[in-house]
Protein backbone atom coordinates (compact mmCIF):
# COMPACT_ATOMS: atom_id res chain seq x y z
CA UNK A 1 0.00 0.00 0.00
CA UNK A 2 1.37 3.67 -1.05
CA UNK A 3 1.86 5.95 1.77
CA UNK A 4 -0.92 8.43 2.23
CA UNK A 5 -0.47 12.28 1.76
CA UNK A 6 -2.77 14.89 3.94
CA UNK A 7 -2.64 18.45 4.62
CA UNK A 8 -3.62 21.17 7.04
CA UNK A 9 -3.64 24.42 7.58
CA UNK A 10 -0.89 23.06 10.12
CA UNK A 11 0.90 20.30 11.18
CA UNK A 12 -1.49 19.31 14.23
CA UNK A 13 -4.30 19.94 11.49
CA UNK A 14 -2.93 17.79 8.98
CA UNK A 15 -2.49 15.18 11.32
CA UNK A 16 -6.24 15.08 12.49
CA UNK A 17 -7.09 15.18 9.06
CA UNK A 18 -5.28 11.80 8.27
CA UNK A 19 -6.52 10.85 12.28
CA UNK A 20 -10.43 10.77 10.90
CA UNK A 21 -9.71 9.84 7.00
CA UNK A 22 -8.27 6.65 8.17
CA UNK A 23 -10.18 5.61 11.54
CA UNK A 24 -7.05 5.79 13.60
CA UNK A 25 -5.82 7.17 16.39
CA UNK A 26 -3.56 10.07 16.09
CA UNK A 27 -1.09 8.51 18.24
CA UNK A 28 -1.18 5.42 16.24
CA UNK A 29 0.09 7.24 13.17
CA UNK A 30 3.38 7.12 11.49
CA UNK A 31 3.86 10.45 9.42
CA UNK A 32 6.48 12.67 8.21
CA UNK A 33 6.31 15.80 7.76
CA UNK A 34 7.23 16.77 4.31
CA UNK A 35 6.05 20.85 4.61
CA UNK A 36 5.56 22.43 7.56
CA UNK A 37 3.53 25.09 6.31
CA UNK A 38 4.29 28.75 5.75
CA UNK A 39 2.42 32.51 5.68
CA UNK A 40 2.17 33.80 1.98
CA UNK A 41 4.95 35.76 1.27
CA UNK A 42 5.27 38.84 -0.83
CA UNK A 43 1.14 39.09 -0.34
CA UNK A 44 0.75 35.37 -1.52
CA UNK A 45 -1.53 33.12 -0.20
CA UNK A 46 -0.62 30.59 2.61
CA UNK A 47 0.86 27.23 2.40
CA UNK A 48 -0.94 24.36 4.14
CA UNK A 49 1.28 21.74 6.12
CA UNK A 50 1.34 18.59 4.12
CA UNK A 51 2.81 15.01 5.82
CA UNK A 52 2.84 11.38 4.69
CA UNK A 53 1.13 8.64 6.54
CA UNK A 54 3.75 5.27 6.73
CA UNK A 55 1.20 2.84 5.98
CA UNK A 56 2.19 -0.92 5.56
CA UNK A 57 4.55 -0.76 2.21
CA UNK A 58 8.55 -0.22 4.19
CA UNK A 59 10.72 2.05 2.31
CA UNK A 60 13.40 0.48 0.13
CA UNK A 61 16.34 2.34 2.65
CA UNK A 62 14.82 0.73 6.09
CA UNK A 63 15.68 2.39 9.41
CA UNK A 64 18.74 0.41 11.27
CA UNK A 65 17.59 -0.83 14.68
CA UNK A 66 20.18 -0.34 17.05
CA UNK A 67 21.51 -2.94 19.54
CA UNK A 68 20.34 -2.59 23.52
CA UNK A 69 22.61 0.36 25.02
CA UNK A 70 24.17 1.23 21.28
CA UNK A 71 23.58 4.91 20.67
CA UNK A 72 21.45 5.39 17.38
CA UNK A 73 23.09 5.79 14.00
CA UNK A 74 22.93 9.25 12.54
CA UNK A 75 21.46 9.49 9.17
CA UNK A 76 23.70 11.21 6.48
CA UNK A 77 21.86 13.73 4.28
CA UNK A 78 22.23 11.42 1.25
CA UNK A 79 20.32 8.60 2.85
CA UNK A 80 17.88 11.12 3.75
CA UNK A 81 17.11 12.17 0.76
CA UNK A 82 16.27 8.67 -0.58
CA UNK A 83 14.39 7.85 2.16
CA UNK A 84 12.21 10.67 1.82
CA UNK A 85 11.73 9.94 -1.90
CA UNK A 86 10.99 6.18 -0.50
CA UNK A 87 8.52 7.91 1.76
CA UNK A 88 6.80 10.24 -0.73
CA UNK A 89 6.83 8.30 -3.67
CA UNK A 90 9.00 10.41 -5.94
CA UNK A 91 11.54 9.73 -8.08
CA UNK A 92 14.04 11.38 -6.73
CA UNK A 93 18.02 11.64 -6.27
CA UNK A 94 20.57 13.41 -4.55
CA UNK A 95 24.01 14.87 -4.91
CA UNK A 96 26.13 15.69 -1.89
CA UNK A 97 29.37 17.60 -1.80
CA UNK A 98 31.72 18.57 1.01
CA UNK A 99 34.07 21.46 0.34
CA UNK A 100 35.86 23.65 3.66
CA UNK A 101 33.53 22.37 6.61
CA UNK A 102 30.00 23.05 4.21
CA UNK A 103 27.98 20.69 2.61
CA UNK A 104 26.01 21.06 -0.26
CA UNK A 105 22.84 19.25 -1.51
CA UNK A 106 21.45 19.23 -4.69
CA UNK A 107 17.75 17.15 -5.47
CA UNK A 108 17.09 16.46 -8.59
CA UNK A 109 15.01 14.01 -10.48
CA UNK A 110 11.76 13.67 -12.55
CA UNK A 111 9.68 14.76 -10.14
CA UNK A 112 11.26 17.98 -9.00
CA UNK A 113 8.57 19.97 -9.36
CA UNK A 114 6.98 18.51 -5.99
CA UNK A 115 9.36 20.88 -4.44
CA UNK A 116 8.61 24.23 -6.14
CA UNK A 117 4.73 23.83 -5.42
CA UNK A 118 3.58 26.45 -3.20
CA UNK A 119 6.55 28.76 -3.30
CA UNK A 120 8.65 25.94 -2.70
CA UNK A 121 7.53 25.00 1.05
CA UNK A 122 8.39 21.45 0.90
CA UNK A 123 12.02 22.04 -0.23
CA UNK A 124 12.16 24.69 2.77
CA UNK A 125 10.84 21.94 4.58
CA UNK A 126 13.66 19.60 3.32
CA UNK A 127 16.33 22.28 3.84
CA UNK A 128 15.49 22.72 7.72
CA UNK A 129 15.03 19.11 7.78
CA UNK A 130 18.94 18.59 6.89
CA UNK A 131 20.08 21.29 8.71
CA UNK A 132 19.65 19.86 11.70
CA UNK A 133 20.94 16.51 10.21
CA UNK A 134 24.49 18.37 9.81
CA UNK A 135 24.12 19.83 12.85
CA UNK A 136 23.34 17.15 14.85
CA UNK A 137 25.87 15.07 13.02
CA UNK A 138 28.82 17.45 13.15
CA UNK A 139 28.36 17.89 9.68
CA UNK A 140 28.90 21.70 9.53
CA UNK A 141 27.67 24.25 7.44
CA UNK A 142 24.56 22.65 5.43
CA UNK A 143 22.50 24.18 2.32
CA UNK A 144 19.73 22.48 0.15
CA UNK A 145 18.96 23.40 -3.67
CA UNK A 146 16.91 21.58 -6.28
CA UNK A 147 18.00 21.90 -10.03
CA UNK A 148 16.28 25.35 -11.74
CA UNK A 149 15.87 26.25 -8.28
CA UNK A 150 16.88 29.51 -8.64
CA UNK A 151 15.64 30.43 -11.64
CA UNK A 152 12.31 29.42 -10.72
CA UNK A 153 12.62 31.50 -7.47
CA UNK A 154 13.93 34.18 -9.20
CA UNK A 155 11.31 34.27 -12.03
CA UNK A 156 8.50 33.97 -9.33
CA UNK A 157 10.08 36.59 -7.45
CA UNK A 158 9.57 38.97 -10.99
CA UNK A 159 6.69 38.05 -11.39
CA UNK A 160 5.50 39.15 -7.93
CA UNK A 161 7.11 42.53 -8.36
CA UNK A 162 5.13 43.40 -11.73
CA UNK A 163 2.11 42.51 -9.96
CA UNK A 164 2.31 44.72 -6.47
CA UNK A 165 3.73 47.73 -9.03
CA UNK A 166 0.60 46.81 -11.17
CA UNK A 167 -1.66 47.65 -7.68
CA UNK A 168 0.44 50.61 -6.58
CA UNK A 169 -0.25 52.03 -10.32
CA UNK A 170 -3.97 51.28 -9.88
CA UNK A 171 -4.63 52.58 -6.68
CA UNK A 172 -1.76 54.99 -6.11
CA UNK A 173 -0.97 53.23 -2.59
CA UNK A 174 2.39 51.72 -1.60
CA UNK A 175 3.15 48.25 -1.29
CA UNK A 176 5.67 46.29 0.85
CA UNK A 177 6.95 43.18 0.36
CA UNK A 178 7.91 40.29 3.35
CA UNK A 179 11.28 40.40 4.50
CA UNK A 180 13.78 39.28 1.50
CA UNK A 181 17.62 39.27 1.65
CA UNK A 182 19.96 41.65 -0.46
CA UNK A 183 19.80 39.55 -3.62
CA UNK A 184 16.21 39.14 -3.39
CA UNK A 185 16.06 42.98 -2.98
CA UNK A 186 18.21 43.34 -5.60
CA UNK A 187 15.66 41.12 -8.04
CA UNK A 188 12.77 43.58 -7.22
CA UNK A 189 14.44 46.81 -7.45
CA UNK A 190 15.41 45.80 -10.96
CA UNK A 191 12.19 44.30 -11.97
CA UNK A 192 10.52 47.64 -11.26
CA UNK A 193 13.14 49.52 -13.10
CA UNK A 194 10.97 48.68 -16.14
CA UNK A 195 7.68 50.23 -14.83
CA UNK A 196 7.40 53.85 -15.23
CA UNK A 197 5.43 55.80 -12.51
CA UNK A 198 6.61 53.45 -9.55
CA UNK A 199 9.53 53.99 -7.84
CA UNK A 200 10.91 51.18 -5.23
CA UNK A 201 13.24 51.92 -1.60
CA UNK A 202 14.42 49.50 0.67
CA UNK A 203 12.75 49.41 4.93
CA UNK A 204 13.41 47.77 8.06
CA UNK A 205 16.85 46.03 9.16
CA UNK A 206 18.78 42.96 9.11
CA UNK A 207 16.79 40.23 8.37
CA UNK A 208 13.19 42.29 8.49
CA UNK A 209 14.75 44.33 5.84
CA UNK A 210 11.77 44.85 2.82
CA UNK A 211 11.07 46.68 -0.47
CA UNK A 212 8.60 49.41 -0.42
CA UNK A 213 7.17 49.82 -3.69
CA UNK A 214 5.26 53.30 -4.73
CA UNK A 215 3.74 55.91 -7.18
CA UNK A 216 6.99 57.93 -8.06
CA UNK A 217 6.61 61.44 -7.70
CA UNK A 218 7.69 63.26 -10.75
CA UNK A 219 11.19 63.56 -11.22
CA UNK A 220 11.89 60.92 -8.78
CA UNK A 221 13.80 57.51 -9.81
CA UNK A 222 13.82 54.66 -8.56
CA UNK A 223 16.32 53.47 -5.70
CA UNK A 224 19.69 52.50 -7.58
CA UNK A 225 19.31 48.78 -7.08
CA UNK A 226 21.39 46.99 -4.27
CA UNK A 227 24.96 45.56 -5.37
CA UNK A 228 25.24 42.32 -6.18
CA UNK A 229 25.03 39.85 -3.65
CA UNK A 230 24.52 35.63 -3.27
CA UNK A 231 21.44 33.65 -3.37
CA UNK A 232 22.48 32.07 0.19
CA UNK A 233 22.04 35.42 2.54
Amino acid sequence: MKDLLFSGASVEEAVANASQALGMAREGLRYVVLAPGAPGRLGGAATPAQIAVLLDQPPRSQPQVAAAGAPARRRTPAELVGLLGDVAGLRLEGTVQEDAGATQVTLAGPDMDFFLEGEAAVLQAVDHLLQRVAQQGGLGRLSVTCEGYREWRDEALRKKALDLASDVLRDGGARTTGPLNSYERRIVHLAIETVPGVTTFSVGEGSERRVTLAPAQDGAAAEPPEPPASAEQ
